[in-house]
C-alpha cells in the first residue's frame, strides 16, 4: 500500500470541482455563414467562461485537464511504495486484558493471519501485554511457528501495560523492526516511531460482577452496570441449592448484595447471563478457613492459669485442650515443656529474685505480629531480674530490659518468653493482655495456613506451602491441567491465570482456592473503540525500504498536458493564427 509522505499536499483536489465548473458555465457560439462579419465586430472572438448556465458536456479536453490537475496533486503528496527485495521483521504486541475476550481477540487473530501471509516481513515475533510483558515465542520466527503460537495468546490478565511491551519490542527489535500493537483502546496520547497502533475494540454495554468477598456466615457481591440505559439483571446463586434475584441496576451503576451462604461450608457459585464479556459473569467464593488453635494450658500458678484462660477464650479462636496443641503456654523455664513438632511454647516467667515494676516508657516494635495494637500507656509491667531471654529477638522492652521476646526454632517452631509478675503488674488488668492473646493466636492460625489466599483475584500471587520434605506443589487448575510449582523455601508462588477453582495436591491434605476476573475497568467496554494510528515508513525506513513515485507521476501529468495541447492546437490552431 502506497505511503503518502505529504498528505497535507492532496488538499489541492479542490480546485478540480472549479475546473469542472469553468466548463459547466463557459458559453457558447453557434457557427453561421454570413457575407460579412462586419455586424458581427464585437463578437469576433469567443468567450471562454461566462455566467450563463448551459447543459453540461464532458469533452476530453475537461478530462485531460482534470487528470492531468489530479496528477501534480499526488505527486506534491510524494507517494513511496515498499521495494519488492525490502523484508523487514514484525514485532507483535498482544493486548492481553480479558477485556480483548469481547470480539477483539478473534478480530485481532484475523487481522494477524493477514500480517503472517504477507511475505513482505522476514521474521516475527510476539509479546503479550499483560501486567508484565512475556514472549510469546523465544526469538524471531517465521510465520507457521508464529501462528501456531498464537494459542498461547489466552487474554487473562487483569490489566495490560502496554508502553512495557512497547520498550521490550525496542529493545529487541531494533531501530529495523516494525512494531504492530493489537488492542481495543485508542492509544493515551501520540505515537511516534515505526509503531502502528490498531485498535478492534467495539462500544458495548455490559454487566459484571465487579467485586465479590466472603466471611463468616456472609458474602458481599457488588454489581455493576456499564452501559446507557438502566436493566434489570438476573443474579444466580448455588449454594446447597439455587436461588435467583432480580437487581434494578441503573445506568453506569453499581450495586451491592449481602448474601447469607446456606451452606457455610460449602462454595457459593454467583452468576450473571451471558452478555457480550462472559469471563466477569461469575465467581466462585470458598469458606475461608477458620479452623480455631489448639491450646494448652500448662500453668501451675491458680492466677496465671485464670488470667491465660480468660484471654484465650476472648480471643474467639482457641480451642483450649491437651490434644495435638498447636500452641503450649507454659511457666516453665526454658528447657522443660513442650517440644513436639509444629508446636509453638509462649513461656510467662516470673523470674528469681526481687522483681522490679516498670512504668515506661516501654520501646515496642509495632512491626511484630505480637505487637499490633498494643498500647502501654499507663500501665504498670512487674518482672523479675532473671536474665532467661538473652540472645531472644525482642519485641518489647523496658529501657534496655527485654520484656516480651521470641526466638524461631527448627521446623517452623517458636518460643515466646513473656517476662511478666503479676503481683507487681496492672497490664492482666488492661485491655493489653486479651489483645496480646489474640496477636499470638492469630500468628499462629496464620503460620499453620498453607494457603495466602482463599478467594483471589485473576492475576494475583498465591504462596502455598509445601508439606514437609517436598521440594514442588501440584496445582490442578481449573481447565484440568495440573503444574508442579517449585517450593525453593518450602513455599510454592502460584501466578494466577486462570478463572475458576484450583486443586492443591489432591492425593494429600489438599486445599483449593478460587480466582476471579474482578477488575472493574476491564469490564468497562464503553470505553473501547476501533481505528488505526501511527506507521512504519519513517524516514530512515523510507530512504531504506521504498520508491517515491513523485517522478512517475509528474511524468504521466506532464504527457496529459503535452496531448491536452496537441488536441487544443489540432482543433483550434488554423482559427487562433
Amino acid at each position: 500500500m502506497p505511503v503518502l509522505t505529504l498528505p497535507f499536499a492532496l488538499i489541492g483536489l479542490i480546485a478540480l470541482p472549479a475546473v469542472a465548473g469553468i466548463y459547466l458555465f463557459r458559453s457558447r457560439s453557434k457557427r453561421r455563414k454570413v457575407s460579412s462579419l462586419m455586424l458581427w465586430e464585437i463578437q469576433r472572438r469567443s468567450l471562454a467562461s461566462g455566467v450563463k448556465r448551459q447543459r453540461f458536456e464532458v469533452p476530453l479536453l475537461l478530462l485531460l485537464e482534470l487528470a492531468a490537475l489530479a496528477l501534480m496533486c499526488l505527486a506534491a503528496a510524494n507517494p513511496h511504495v515498499l521495494r519488492p527485495d525490502a523484508r523487514e521483521p514484525l514485532i507483535v504486541v498482544l493486548d492481553d486484558s480479558f477485556s480483548m475476550l469481547a470480539g477483539a481477540r478473534a478480530a485481532g487473530m484475523k487481522e494477524l493471519s493477514l500480517h503472517f501471509t504477507d511475505r513482505k516481513h522476514e521474521s516475527f515475533q510476539l509479546i503479550t501485554a499483560g501486567t508484565s510483558p512475556r514472549l510469546l515465542v523465544p526469538g524471531a520466527v517465521g510465520a507457521g511457528a508464529a501462528r501456531d503460537a498464537l494459542k498461547e495468546w489466552t487474554c487473562l490478565s487483569p490489566q495490560a501495560d502496554i508502553n512495557k511491551a512497547i520498550a521490550l519490542a525496542g529493545a529487541i527489535g531494533g531501530p529495523r523492526a516494525k512494531i504492530l500493537v493489537v488492542t481495543d483502546s485508542p492509544p493515551a496520547g501520540e505515537i511516534s516511531g515505526r509503531i502502528v497502533w490498531l485498535a478492534l475494540g467495539q462500544n458495548l454495554p455490559n454487566v459484571a460482577i465487579v467485586n465479590a468477598v466472603r466471611g463468616p456466615g456472609r458474602c458481599l457481591i457488588e454489581l455493576a452496570n456499564f452501559s446507557s440505559q438502566s436493566r434489570d439483571v438476573a443474579l444466580t446463586i448455588n449454594n446447597a441449592g439455587a436461588t435467583t434475584k432480580t437487581v434494578t441496576l441503573e445506568a453506569q451503576s453499581t450495586s451491592r448484595l449481602t448474601l447469607s451462604p446456606a451452606d457455610d461450608n460449602a462454595p457459593l457459585v454467583a452468576s450473571l447471563a451471558d452478555d457480550a464479556l462472559a469471563i466477569d459473569n461469575s465467581i466462585t467464593l470458598l469458606n475461608p478457613s477458620q479452623t480455631p488453635v489448639r491450646v494448652k494450658l500448662d500453668i501451675s500458678q491458680a492466677r496465671l492459669l485464670e488470667m491465660a484462660h480468660k484471654a484465650c477464650e476472648a480471643s474467639g479462636i482457641a480451642r483450649i485442650g491437651d490434644l495435638a496443641p498447636d500452641v503450649v503456654v507454659t511457666d516453665s523455664p526454658p528447657g522443660a515443656g513442650a517440644d513436639g513438632a509444629g508446636e509453638w511454647v509462649v513461656r510467662i516467667l516470673s523470674g528469681a529474685g526481687e522483681g522490679v515494676s516498670y512504668t515506661g516508657p516501654f520501646i515496642v516494635d509495632h512491626r511484630h505480629p505480637l505487637a499490633q495494637g498494643l498500647a502501654l500507656d499507663g500501665v504498670i509491667w512487674g518482672a523479675g531480674q532473671a536474665d532467661e531471654t538473652a540472645g531472644d529477638a525482642g519485641v518489647i522492652w523496658a529501657g534496655d530490659i527485654p520484656l516480651l521476646t521470641e526466638r524461631r526454632l527448627a521446623s517452623d517452631r517458636r518460643e515466646i518468653c513473656l517476662r511478666l509478675s503479676l503481683e507487681l503488674s496492672n497490664i492482666h488488668q488492661s485491655p493489653n493482655w486479651p489483645i496480646l492473646f489474640h496477636n499470638l493466636l492469630s500468628w499462629r492460625r496464620q503460620a499453620g495456613q498453607r494457603l495466602t489466599g482463599v478467594n483471589v483475584r485473576l492475576g494475583q500471587t498465591v504462596g502455598v506451602k509445601a508439606r514437609p520434605g517436598q521440594s514442588v506443589v501440584r496445582v490442578v487448575l481449573p481447565d484440568g491441567n495440573a503444574i508442579d510449582a517449585p517450593a525453593p523455601a518450602g513455599v510454592a508462588a502460584i501466578n494466577v491465570s486462570q478463572v475458576g477453582l484450583h486443586q492443591v495436591d489432591q492425593a494429600g491434605d489438599g486445599c483449593s482456592f478460587a480466582a476471579g476476573a474482578l477488575c472493574a475497568d476491564e469490564s468497562d467496554l464503553s470505553r473501547l473503540c476501533g481505528g488505526q494510528w501511527g506507521q512504519w515508513a519513517d524516514q530512515h525506513a523510507l530512504r531504506m525500504h521504498y520508491h517515491s513515485l513523485a517522478a512517475l507521476i509528474v511524468l504521466g501529468a506532464a504527457g496529459l498536458v503535452t496531448l491536452h495541447g496537441f488536441l487544443v492546437h489540432r482543433r483550434w490552431g488554423g482559427a487562433i493564427q
